[in-house]
């Protein structure tokens, strides 16, 4: 499996004395790094499955994310991104998506076209809606959407009949549909801090445990 890390370069400076951080990501990432392959079809070579990008200070990720099809890991949290490359829906083989802890308002409908999502998180933004499209990834299991602006939770989630981990902490919601609540039936980890009025939705649901 190849995998390419990007963080700080902690410990190394410039003449100034100051730190280094990165505010784009470097081509070569979006080359594999190996630049394997020549042509106008390169990336077919492209074998590149994971790929971190978190704790740096990455104002942009350009469309070329679309040339990573292998791509199952995207984890680009602690950054300082303010939207998403709506290429992120092409990466047919992506599995776990952390955009968490950036600077964004909204999530692109695209994202849902990503429909091998199993993990999502989304958490540390200041996010008011949900794409309805999300209702798309239907092995959604694991999703993260703390400390945002949500107050309503899209019915398309209903479609989540895996979902079992859901992290709401930190948001504005007083109600969730009696659809999307009787569709997750293996809901079995509830994170809702303050928002002790979604508990009684889920008084049916066996095997939750509320944190």
């Amino acid at each position: 499996m190849k995998v390419a890390k990007v963080t700080k370069p902690h410990g190394r400076k410039s003449e100034n004395g100051i730190l280094l951080y990165f505010r784009e990501v470097p081509d070569e990432v979006y080359k594999s790094l190996d630049a394997v392959g020549e042509g106008e079809n390169w990336w077919e070579a492209v074998k590149l499955q994971k790929l971190i990008l978190a704790h740096n200070e990455i104002q942009l990720l350009k469309e070329d994310i679309r040339n990573l099809p292998l791509l199952s890991v995207l984890n680009v949290s602690h950054n300082k991104l303010s939207h998403l490359p709506t290429a992120i829906g092409e990466l047919k083989s992506l599995e776990a998506l952390d955009v968490s802890n950036n600077l964004l308002n909204e999530l692109a409908e695209e994202v849902g076209s990503a429909t091998a999502l199993i993990k999502f998180d989304c958490s540390g933004n200041q996010i008011k809606d949900l794409p309805c499209s999300l209702g798309n990834c239907l092995d959604l299991s694991d999703l993260k959407a703390s400390n945002n602006r949500l107050t309503s939770l899209p019915e398309e989630l209903s479609n989540y009949s895996k979902m079992s981990k859901l992290d709401v902490e930190g948001n504005k919601l007083t109600t969730l549909s009696e659809k999307l609540v009787a569709s997750w039936t293996f809901l079995t980890e509830l994170i809702a801090g303050k928002s002790h009025a979604l508990f009684s939705f889920f008084s049916s649901l066996d095997m939750l445990t509320v944190l």
